[in-house]
């Protein structure tokens, strides 16, 4: 149940097109392109958001700019990169050149068929509009590190029939998981809220709170990770959590356990009423044991329930083959797996697998020894 592509080329050793799924995870050994490849979503998002590659980069994008431009490792540079997604009947693709100041050579978004961005040449100069109702010369940009798609996102008026696929790149959010809980790194730089310890997740509880069905899913959600768990108490002043548990416990936000902190900072982005249309996380399995992660990842996953907001993609970069397997098992078609490697020239391999060709067993360790065990 594939539901859309994604094409990089040129983009930190990669030159592929891989399939998508609602949940799709990403497998293979350190430095094999995983996360390069959630960043390549990242930066999609900071432009539909910014518009601009104006501002530094470097926090949250590894290797921007001259590292990014290749396409067999870091030792050979290629003149420009391409992105592209595929959405349904719609698609939008950029293309970057200039790897020392990188500047936007081409951009285009098309939504059933029509297209909306385009990129023309006028007496030498290149020009970034868009076309459709609204549309008009004041949009049009020559310089080359202002996105059109950052342009159309921000002009309400202009949006018109593109709102959907522009509404869907708006909302990608991707997660870096460190050692000790849930980080933020989001694309503009600054902490996405309710992916930290402290003020933030206490201000997503608070959010929460205020939506008694998300409150419900966001509940149960918790109690898959901590059984024992009974109820959770929010106050605005003093702001602040408590968790509740069925011996009598009571416990601050604060003093829980890592596993449990990070459970709360994903299952907040989940299940927030601004819940994000793509999702990603890296690594999520530290700080859980197999059985909770199962769990986490299956109430991640996109799902159907009234009055609940739910991403349409989920990304989830892996080491662990048991949670592939087991995932497998209880989303089948819904999910599909990406196995990386690297070759020794630093080109990036990538393999898709349906999730409903892993019930078989032959299948999986295939994947296994594909993915997980080297080359």
């Amino acid at each position: 149940m594939s539901l859309g592509e994604l094409t990089l080329k040129g983009w930190k050793g990669f030159d592929c097109t891989v399939q998508l799924w609602p949940v799709t995870f990403l497998v293979g050994p350190n430095g094999s392109g995983k996360s390069s490849l959630l960043e390549a979503f990242a930066l999609v998002s900071h432009l539909a958001r910014r518009g601009t590659l104006r501002e530094d980069l470097r926090p949250w994008l590894r290797g921007w700019p001259d590292g990014v431009f290749t396409r067999t490792g870091t030792s050979t540079q290629v003149p420009e990169a391409t992105i592209a997604l595929r959405w349904a009947k719609s698609s939008y693709s950029v293309v970057f050149e200039n790897p020392q100041h990188p500047t936007i050579r081409d951009e285009s978004l098309k939504v059933n068929e029509k297209t909306y961005i385009r990129t023309v040449v006028r007496g030498g100069k290149r020009f970034r509009s868009f076309t459709g109702e609204g549309a008009g010369r004041g949009l049009q940009t020559d310089k080359g590190e202002e996105s059109a798609l950052g342009l159309i996102a921000r002009s309400p008026k202009r949006r018109q029939r593109a709102q959907r696929f522009i509404d869907l790149i708006t909302a990608i959010e991707m997660y870096s998981l460190d050692a000790d809980f849930l980080r933020g790194t989001a694309v503009d730089s600054r902490p996405i809220p309710y992916a930290r310890k402290g003020t933030s997740l206490v201000s997503g509880f608070l959010d929460a709170r205020r939506n008694d069905a998300i409150w419900d899913a966001l509940l149960a959600a918790l109690r898959a990770v901590q059984p024992d768990l009974a109820d959770i108490e929010t106050s605005e002043r003093p702001r602040g959590v408590l968790l509740k548990y069925v011996d009598g416990r009571v416990t601050q936000l604060d003093e829980e356990s890592d596993g449990l902190v990070r459970a709360a900072g994903m299952f907040l982005v989940r299940y927030r009423q601004e819940c994000p249309a793509i999702l990603g996380f890296d690594e999520p399995e530290n700080g859980f044991h197999l059985s909770r992660l199962v769990d986490v990842a299956s109430r991640l996953a996109p799902a159907t329930q009234p009055g609940i907001p739910s991403p349409e993609l989920v990304l989830l970069a892996t080491h662990s083959p048991e949670l592939v397997y087991r995932a497998a098992r209880n989303l089948g078609s819904r999910m599909g797996v990406l196995t990386f490697w690297r070759s020794r020239e630093g080109h990036i391999v990538v393999s898709p697998w349906p999730g409903a060709e892993l019930s078989s067993q032959t299948n999986f360790e295939l994947l296994r020894a594909e993915g997980f065990e080297g080359r």
